[in-house]
């Protein structure tokens, strides 16, 4: 095992123990009744956004989505559309 990896896996083991530590003798100051479920706020933090996500991506796809032939509607100052001509190399 490298060295690496076992600083990640005791920085890991570290975090573990404070947080059952913190669990185990914390005693949480609730204001409201909801606050007293342990893991609430991650469990809400996660599924506000997700519903964040759902709710954007409709909206952003207006302004970000392009047709599949977006680039290829290249115009010239005569109209002519450049993107479809294919320019002739010289050959030597």
């Amino acid at each position: 095992m490298n060295q690496k990896r076992k600083f990640s896996l005791a920085i890991l083991a570290v975090l573990i123990i404070l947080i059952i530590i913190e669990a185990l003798f914390v005693h949480p100051h609730a204001y409201s009744i909801w606050h007293e479920i342990h893991g609430f706020d991650a469990i809400l933090g996660f599924f506000v956004s997700i519903l964040l996500i759902l709710v954007a991506r409709p909206f952003l796809n207006l302004f970000i989505r392009r047709t599949e032939d977006y680039y290829d509607k290249r115009e010239d100052k005569n109209g002519t559309n450049t993107a479809l001509i294919k320019e002739e190399t010289p050959h030597d």
